[in-house]
């Protein structure tokens, strides 16, 4: 990814120009696309954020003045795919070169439901930029990278501030997800307090929160907690009442601020956990409250178990048997944690005890293989991969103490068994 110097990115010198995703040849393509049919065509909103403030560019979306028919012809015309996503809203997904885009027309809203708007086309940037949410966020990049600024976003990127478009009321009312939107834009890009008018705007709109699904709720959540300035982000939006709206928990701030601080790349299952978990039982709550999905669920689960009971975790033979099968950097890494969100993590003494067997165990190989299993009559294929799972079950069940003699003689002894006992290798 191309970075921008500082000259650059507060808009004295405006031009993305040489950024790898503009001049991708897909992105030339679909732009050139539309502009030879007379249409003008820009990328917007998070590619031209992101290329400014120096993070990846993951989506490529493109604002055009064609009407959605329009972009269909044209692109379906050059040999482009067309699928159309929200025709009613403006939008045509069109894959280019391997790429997918979506394409919308520019376009003022009438009239708002959440996210059910009632629009009207148009061909005034301006007024597309002034329906969006906030102002890094209404910026323009044409084909050359020149940026078009119509509501003053550059100097928003400047100062690392992230603000409503207009009214923050209006904004919040047209669909309340913008709320939490806010608190992770500013916790993804923004430096300082949050801008004072936005955050009275997301306290007076805060019940509305209410109103959305616990699927929105939890997306925008989620993304937020891994965020780099998560932990003011969250302390801001607990000061002012706006957290407990849809979660019912006192949250444990600084243990998530300690988990971050010791393991800065720890993901939002364990972040959620350390955040919500005092209790065992508060697992399912919080589960209910932000309806996760299966596999964040079991993930929660876990984490809950072993949080508030390092004696779980206090065997050696234990922590042995984890390390030989998940390797000693993933164990370490679930320890930090456990450590960090525990409520003992700090005082118990145990976690060291664990945290040093965990660096000075040297992880031993099964001393047994394949070629000790022919030499005592294993034939290869199935009956040998049982032997060789009971082997290492004895072996691990040792403490992984048991030599090459003493398991050669328990694999001879299981073939014995089985000249006796056709069903001794079966489960």
């Amino acid at each position: 990814m191309t970075r921008f110097s500082s000259y650059q990115k507060i808009g004295y010198h405006t031009s993305l120009a040489g950024a790898d995703w503009l001049e991708n040849t897909a992105t030339q393509h679909i732009l050139s696309v539309l502009e030879q049919r007379g249409f003008e065509a820009r990328i917007v909103g998070g590619a031209v954020r992101n290329t400014l403030l120096g993070h990846p560019v993951t989506d490529i979306d493109i604002a055009t003045t064609a009407t959605p028919e329009e972009v269909i012809i044209t692109a379906t015309q050059a040999g482009l795919t067309v699928v159309p996503v929200g025709l009613s809203y403006g939008t045509v997904l069109v894959k280019s070169k391997g790429m997918a885009f979506e394409v919308t027309t520019l376009r003022e809203d009438l009239t708002t439901n959440g996210r059910h708007a009632s629009v009207r086309f148009t061909t005034d940037w301006k007024v597309d930029a002034q329906r969006r949410d906030f102002t890094i966020n209404a910026l323009y990049c044409d084909a050359r990278g020149n940026v078009l600024d119509p509501l003053d976003g550059l100097r928003d990127i400047s100062t690392f501030k992230v603000r409503f478009i207009g009214c923050p009321d209006c904004r919040i009312n047209e669909d309340y997800l913008r709320i939490l939107r806010y608190f992770r834009l500013f916790a993804q890009y923004g430096k300082g307090a949050p801008d004072q008018l936005a955050l009275e705007a997301c306290v007076r709109g805060r019940n509305g929160l209410r109103k959305l699904s616990r699927e929105r709720v939890s997306q925008e959540f989620l993304k937020l907690l891994v965020a780099p300035r998560a932990i003011t982000a969250i302390s801001a939006m607990n000061n002012h009442g706006l957290l407990s709206v849809f979660l019912p928990f006192a949250p444990r701030l600084e243990y998530l601020a300690r988990l971050i601080k010791t393991t800065p790349n720890s993901p939002a299952s364990v972040r959620l956990a350390t955040l919500c978990l005092a209790v065992e039982e508060d697992a399912d709550r919080v589960i209910e409250a932000l309806n996760l999905s299966r596999i964040m669920q079991k993930e929660i689960k876990n984490i809950a178990t072993a949080l508030h009971s390092c004696a779980q975790l206090s065997s050696p033979h234990l922590i042995r048997v984890l390390m030989y099968e998940n390797g000693r950097d993933n164990v370490r890494q679930r320890i930090n944690y456990l450590k960090c969100a525990a409520s003992n993590g700090e005082e118990d003494p145990e976690w060291s005890n664990i945290l040093e067997l965990i660096d000075t165990w040297s992880i031993p190989k099964l001393p047994l293989n394949g070629n000790d299993m022919l030499a005592i009559g294993v034939t290869p294929g199935f009956d040998m991969g049982i032997v060789m799972k009971l082997v290492k079950d004895r072996w691990i069940e040792s403490d992984f103490t048991m030599t090459h003699g003493e398991l050669l003689n328990y694999a001879n002894s299981l073939v014995l068994q089985r000249g006796l006992n056709k069903d001794i290798l079966t489960y």
